[in-house]
């Protein structure tokens, strides 16, 4: 039975041959732009999702109109997360606020026991709260995310940046310089963010 099906439809393909290419070549555009579709789809639907709290998690815009300049965009005055969270506490458990200083790169360099100065210009560098370890989940590799921003002038670099920097050895303890001007101490490494996440930042 089988063998007759395939035996006429191999005859009607080759006698209407303009045809059959025409609904095989549509079938398969149809069914690879289906799969193309579903992976960007699944793709755009899994961003972020790593954070352990991922449904619990807000970011506040601000919405400017003013002179004819229309701006969507999540900058907002330092003051206005620890007022959310007074003004609101049955609603904003904790907030956290990210900054970048308006600067496209800083330079960061390292002297590590050979004396050798080690430096790159760092694209993606953020001030955060010390919170921002409460908030969102990036599993650390070295240090203690729940201590690891509790003392101005620490930092925590991705596992990448850190081995940029130290190689093969620990990372905590070592001292980062800041623009030729701050020392900060290093006080957790983290795994490299995944593609998946609107967050940049080594």
């Amino acid at each position: 039975m089988i063998k007759h099906i395939l035996t006429i439809a191999f005859r009607n393909i080759s006698r209407y041959w303009k045809y059959s290419i025409i609904n095989i070549g549509g079938l398969a555009i149809g069914l690879a732009s289906f799969l193309f579709i579903v992976i960007y789809i699944t793709d755009e639907l899994s961003y972020d999702k790593f954070h352990e709290q991922a449904d619990r998690i807000y970011r506040v815009n601000r919405f400017y109109n003013a002179n004819d300049a229309n701006e969507d965009a999540a900058t907002l005055p330092f003051p206005m997360g620890p007022t959310l969270e007074t003004a609101y506490p049955d609603l904003v458990e904790t907030s956290v606020r990210f900054f970048n200083a308006l600067r496209p790169q800083w330079f960061i360099d390292y002297t590590n026991s050979k004396n050798e100065v080690i430096k790159f210009n760092e694209q993606n560098f953020m001030f955060v709260d010390s919170t921002v370890f409460d908030v969102f989940t990036f599993p650390f590799v070295q240090g203690d995310p729940e201590t690891a921003l509790d003392r101005p002038f620490t930092i925590v670099v991705s596992e990448s940046t850190a081995k940029r920097y130290f190689g093969d050895e620990p990372a905590v303890g070592k001292t980062l310089r800041l623009e030729e001007f701050a020392d900060f101490e290093v006080t957790g490494v983290y795994r490299d963010i995944p593609s998946q996440s609107h967050f940049k930042i080594d």
